[in-house]
């Protein structure tokens, strides 16, 4: 003997996997958008990135953010340069399980030429 569901929890079963894949996307969408605009000028909290299947060293990056922090909050002219030199040239690892690279290049440069500025 064999039970079969009514045709309605199917259904009602199929609408909550909709429904929760859709919650997921926005989710995810809107998590995303957070990190791909840098924070605005003057902005001096730690940057969050997505952590992605294949993006840039996190420990890499994780340092050069620590210096840009500290060179935003430096009032030495040549620190600051030189963080902003570093910023534009800044080529990290590709591992799996990294930091976005699109927000990270997008941070980096505006901390660069914030910096120049």
């Amino acid at each position: 003997m064999t039970s079969t569901l009514p045709p309605a929890l199917g259904t009602l079963g199929t609408l909550a996997a909709l429904v929760a894949l859709t919650v997921l996307v926005v989710t995810l969408r809107r998590a995303r958008r957070a990190t791909e605009a840098p924070g605005p000028q003057g902005y001096t909290g730690t940057p969050q990135f997505l952590v992605v299947l294949r993006g840039y060293d996190i420990g890499h990056v994780q340092a050069l953010v620590a210096r840009v922090d500290t060179a935003r909050r430096s009032g030495d002219p040549a620190l600051r340069a030189a963080v902003a030199a570093e910023a534009r040239g800044a080529a990290f690892p590709v591992v799996l399980r990294g930091l976005d690279r699109g927000a990270v290049d997008a941070y980096l440069r505006a901390a660069a030429a914030e910096l120049s500025s």
